[in-house]
């Protein structure tokens, strides 16, 4: 709430950034069809900013894009840090109720079924905003097989040069014993996903960053 009523003195509320989508909700997705992950989680790690801000030394100001980015909390600490901090979210929970950091971050959080075609634009400029920084913690997992190819497509077309795509991914399922519903479609080992991320024309650097240093996963 304090950071609510300081919201006004906050450079970090700026709105400069834009999403240009036809498709702002992931409708057809569990996560948003049985709201489980997006309605509890808000996974704050500065740790991870600060390791970042090793690897980009020369840059005083980073962009920072998380996917899947449930309460916001990782957006809100890029931006405590003075970097540009945007999340996409396919469920429109979060923001419907105005849980964790909706409130504060309106301008610098959207909803995006990120398996569809979006662009984040300059506001100012009105050219693609590129990102030093994607994350997406926890997240492949619950994209259908089918629809990863779109996904990293976005990904590297919001990728700046010499940036870096950072992920935890669950490899087993995460089904509720009442309704059935299994929230993990796409549930396979280490070696899958680093050959599909190959595939889609990424270096796969997992020694770059040490598992402490990842908000989540190992």
């Amino acid at each position: 709430d304090i950071m609510v009523v300081l919201e006004k003195q906050l450079s970090f509320v700026t709105g400069a950034v834009t999403l240009v989508t036809n498709h702002p909700i992931a409708y057809e997705s569990n996560d948003h069809l049985f709201p489980h992950g997006t309605i509890r989680d808000n996974t704050r790690y500065p740790r991870f900013i600060k390791k970042c801000e090793t690897l980009f030394m020369e840059k005083k100001e980073l962009a920072f894009l998380d996917l899947g980015c449930s309460g916001g909390g990782m957006v809100l600490d890029a931006a405590l840090r003075g970097h540009l901090g945007i999340g996409l979210e396919g469920s429109d929970t979060s923001l419907i109720l105005q849980r964790a950091e909706w409130r504060l971050l309106k301008d610098n959080l959207f909803t995006c079924d990120i398996t569809k075609p979006y662009d984040l634009v300059d506001r100012e400029t009105g050219t693609q905003q590129l990102f030093d920084v994607i994350t997406a913690w926890e997240v492949l997992e619950h994209i259908r097989e089918c629809d990863l190819e779109m996904f990293f497509h976005n990904v590297m077309k919001h990728l700046a040069p010499n940036g870096i795509f950072a992920a935890s991914i669950a490899n087993w399922d995460d089904i509720d014993p009442d309704t059935g519903v299994n929230w993990h479609v796409t549930v396979k080992p280490y070696e899958w996903w680093a050959e599909r991320c190959e595939q889609f024309g990424f270096d796969v650097c997992s020694e770059i960053i040490h598992s402490l240093g990842l908000p989540r996963g190992g």
